[in-house]
């Protein structure tokens, strides 16, 4: 690899055109070594994007460090693939590094397609509806990646498509199982006949298409891998690159920006989260005045959107939704109608014992709700 002693300016323009694949983008990027900065700022942004409704920021640091790892961790495995395709020779070992390099800096700025994932779908249409949007969001930036990163092998490795493409899909189907995997929904709640929502019945077949296209993808792209290893092997060629190719400011506010931007948006969702996590904490104790004192002047909208904020429906907590109802004289209408929700939801598969009836079953019979003792046949 050369670096020319010619820099150029990476503005808007060229900035925008990396994301479209264009060699021009991909060079001036690769060139830069502020580019791994910028990359390392918008890996930030878009952890705020991904997580500022779902995690409490300041005290989930996993937020921040997952992202940096898995970013480091895939681009380090993909150029080990990458270097075994092209079966560098001893005169190009010492271009490694600065391949490398040159190939980090571009993934690392690949993350601002992740703003995407920050979409707040709950927020306009029902848990469903939202459920598939994210789920489409996930497939269009996922696509969009592998796309990308395939061109920048094409362009600084003088990769064929085909071959590229293999490079990219083998670790990335790998990920996509083992996350898939640990992501899906709770396997034993399932085989134990809990009644899944619309919602988590989408997410279940979705994470399952999710595992089988991984594996399919992982197995075509090592069998696609493997024929072309029989092949003559890739020729690297003499890549002339800018030096140190200048940032202009406009993508350097563009990055500043979208940081306090995700920032400011998540201070309304991080307190809405704090204080979801709050209820749900006086719920486990069943501290059922204390509840009522902590709801009292809220209102749904101060709780994360699309949110089962009372618990969850599959995952029932025993009689502490039932004992909230006790106090429903007490609560304002929305609380009594969204635990009655979720108490109706998981009485259809539960049993009441006789202790809970004997407690709580004038409650029940009072608000309408159905329920079966634990004795009938």
């Amino acid at each position: 690899m050369e670096i020319s002693k010619s820099g150029k300016r990476i503005g808007w323009i060229e900035f925008a055109s990396f994301f479209l694949g264009s060699k021009q983008g991909i060079e001036l990027v690769a060139s830069s070594s502020k580019t791994f900065w910028l990359g390392c700022l918008f890996i930030v942004s878009a952890g705020l994007a991904r997580n500022y409704d779902h995690h409490l920021l300041l005290e989930e640091p996993l937020w921040l460090i997952g992202p940096f790892f898995m970013a480091f961790f895939s681009a380090t495995l993909i150029h080990g693939i990458v270097c075994k395709m092209c079966k560098l020779t001893a005169p190009e070992i010492g271009s490694k590094l600065l391949r490398y390099k040159a190939w980090l800096r571009c993934f690392l700025l690949t993350a601002p397609l992740a703003w995407l994932y920050g979409i707040p779908y709950e927020s306009y249409m029902d848990v469903l509806s939202a459920t598939k949007f994210n789920f489409a969001t996930l497939i269009v930036v996922s696509l969009w990646r592998v796309y990308l990163m395939s061109r920048v092998l094409c362009v600084l490795y003088n990769m064929k498509a085909l071959l590229a493409v293999c490079a990219i899909l083998l670790p990335a189907s790998l990920e996509m199982l083992v996350a898939s995997y640990f992501k899906g929904v709770n396997i034993v709640g399932i085989m134990g006949g809990m009644r899944l929502s619309p919602s988590d019945q989408f997410l279940l077949s979705a994470t399952n298409f999710v595992s089988v296209a991984s594996l399919v993808l992982f197995v075509a792209s090592l069998i696609m891998y493997l024929i072309l290893l029989e092949r003559k092997r890739v020729k690297v060629h003499t890549l002339q690159l800018m030096s140190d190719s200048r940032i202009s400011s406009a993508v350097y506010a563009l990055c500043s920006v979208s940081i306090g931007i995700w920032f400011f948006i998540g201070l309304d969702a991080q307190n809405s989260l704090n204080n979801k996590r709050e209820l749900l904490a006086l719920m486990r104790e069943q501290k059922f005045d204390e509840v009522v004192s902590f709801l009292d002047g809220k209102k749904e909208s101060d709780f994360p959107e699309g949110h089962l904020i009372f618990g969850s429906r599959y995952r029932w907590a025993g009689r502490g939704q039932i004992g909230l109802l006790a106090k429903h004289e007490e609560l304002d209408p929305w609380v009594v109608d969204r635990v009655s929700e979720n108490v109706r939801y998981a009485l259809k598969d539960q049993k009441l014992d006789e202790e809970t009836i004997s407690e709580y079953g004038y409650i029940l019979d009072e608000l309408g709700i159905q329920y079966k003792r634990s004795k009938e046949e």
